[in-house]
């Protein structure tokens, strides 16, 4: 569940799905060049004229031209370069793939490694819990043979120190 969420909002990896979609329209175009290409041409033109010569009346004409092209083409031989850039794309979407797998994998080792160190620092938590159970008992123990007498001081404050050791690894643990 971890993983697929992981691959699924992660920023770089989605940049890379977008880019290896570019890289495969890449291909697409790249094979268009071998087709031949159809295209259509129109337009309208309008010129208006007034003349006046010597004494004659005035000349108005106006003209209208429409006009429309159709232009069939197909590159016959073009140094191989058509070829070429159909090779590069193919090799470059190659590349993107790659890439892609890499981060996935990346990503996926660097996902295991931090859910074992996890799953690690939660033994590490239970076993500091039972050791200031411990060290709390002892330290309980040492109170009673402290009062009565049967432990001297220096033993009973590094029993003290095993006690406050052990709170603090729990708090390095938590």
């Amino acid at each position: 569940d971890l993983k697929n969420k992981m691959l699924a909002n992660n920023r770089t990896l989605k940049n890379q799905y977008i880019n290896q979609m570019i890289s495969e329209k890449n291909i697409d175009i790249a094979r268009d060049d071998f087709y031949p290409t159809l295209r259509l041409n129109a337009g309208y033109d309008y010129e208006n004229s007034n003349q006046t010569i010597n004494n004659l009346p005035k000349v108005n004409t106006k003209g209208y031209d429409y006009y429309a092209n159709l232009v069939l083409g197909w590159n016959l031989f073009n140094g191989t370069n058509t070829k070429r850039a159909l090779e590069i794309a193919k090799i470059e979407n190659e590349i993107s793939k790659i890439e892609t797998e890499q981060i996935e994998h990346s990503l996926t080792n660097t996902l295991s490694q931090l859910f074992e160190l996890y799953n690690i620092r939660k033994e590490l938590l239970i076993v500091a819990d039972e050791n200031l159970e411990a060290a709390k008992l002892n330290l309980e123990i040492s109170q009673e043979k402290f009062k009565n007498g049967s432990i001297s001081s220096f033993n009973f404050r590094d029993i003290q120190i095993i006690f406050l050791n052990a709170s603090v690894q729990k708090l390095n643990a938590i």
